[in-house]
């Protein structure tokens, strides 16, 4: 059985009815995920009408913000690394 090509929607309302179904079957997904493999996941999206939504595993949001924080620091350091050896890469 061949998948059918996704497309995007165009009319508001079909856009509105398409967005709550998938949203609810991604969120159960990554509940199940979760569940079973033990990880932690965090879930943002915005609805059409501009409504945002977060959902995240069982764990406490501030520790997931705190380990947010760290990865962002080690990849701003590993840009920061890169950019210099772009640099000195560029200047030979």
């Amino acid at each position: 059985m061949a998948r059918r090509k996704v497309k995007q929607v165009k009319v508001v309302r079909d856009m509105e009815s398409y967005y709550a179904k998938r949203h609810a079957s991604l969120v159960k997904k990554f509940d199940d995920l979760s569940v079973q493999y033990g990880a932690e996941f965090q879930f943002q999206t915005v609805s059409p009408s501009g409504e945002p939504f977060v959902a995240c595993s069982e764990r406490r949001m501030e520790k997931f913000y705190e380990e947010l924080k760290k990865m962002k620091t080690v990849v701003a350091e590993n840009i920061q690394r890169l950019g210099v050896i772009f640099f000195l890469l560029c200047c030979i």
